[in-house]
Formats: C-alpha cells, structure tokens, sequence
C-alpha cells in the first residue's frame, strides 16, 4: 500500500521564489559541484509529503525532467529507527542495496543523486507520527 499526501508549490509562489533563492546559492551550488562533480544545475519541484502509519515508498526513480540530484529535508522531530521511514538506495540492475538504511532526523538534509540506474525507497512508517518532509530536485536547465 503505498499513499502519499504530497503537494507541489507552485513556481509562480513566494515560497518557490524563496526556498528557489535559498537553494541556487553559489556556495550550494560549488558544494554540488564539489561533491557530485555537477555543473550547472538548478533547483525546481520543490514538493511538501506527509506519510501516515502504514504508508511507504517502493522503490523508485526520481530521473524525469532532466533531474540530476534530488534532497530531502526532514521536518518531523521522530527520529527512532524502529518507527520506520527510513530511505534505502539501490541500483536498478541488478536490484543491490548499496546504502540505509537512513532514518529520518529532524533538520537532516539529503541528497543523492537520481539518474543513472539508481533508486531509492521508504520503509513503512510504524509510528503513530506522521513524516513530514519537503523534497526537491535539482536539475540541469531546460533550454
């Protein structure tokens, strides 16, 4: 069973302008550049989720729309592994889980890299916690 209470903030908003602002810093950027060895990339998409008890992400790939690296940054202050929730990393072929799992922390920033072959999962939360998250990709600019 998978549900996820998710909405997208609209690009033309004052939030997208400000969490758009926050995120296209340069020192950010030079970090991804750094680190992810990506040039050129751009926020977008940024996504508030909400998972109940008994929700849970399969494994999926967030490669669409020219997406390079996606982030996660968790809001719930649940941070007991045993509560579930936790995201897992895995390439696509052979199916191999090469990272997690991660359990969500409050203020925990993720990113990973979302092309190439590579997917990611959530486990089934078991907390009477909602996890609460805002999600965003980064991308290289559409010409």
């Amino acid at each position: 069973m998978y549900r996820s209470y998710g909405a997208q903030v609209p690009p033309d908003s004052t939030l997208h302008r400000i969490l758009y602002s926050a995120f296209s810093r340069s020192d950010i950027l030079d970090f991804l550049m750094k680190e992810f060895r990506e040039s050129g990339l751009e926020p977008f998409a940024f996504e508030f989720h909400r998972l109940e008890k008994g929700d849970f992400y399969d494994y999926h790939s967030d490669d669409n729309q020219g997406r390079r690296l996606q982030a996660v940054l968790y809001l719930s202050a649940d941070s007991d592994p045993a509560a579930g929730g936790a995201l897992d990393f895995a390439r696509a072929s052979p199916r191999e889980i090469i990272f997690g799992p991660m359990p969500p922390r409050a203020n925990r920033l993720l990113l990973f890299n979302c092309h190439d072959g590579y997917l990611h999962s959530v486990s089934r939360l078991r907390s009477a916690t909602p996890r609460r998250s805002i999600s965003f990709a980064y991308r290289r600019p559409v010409k």
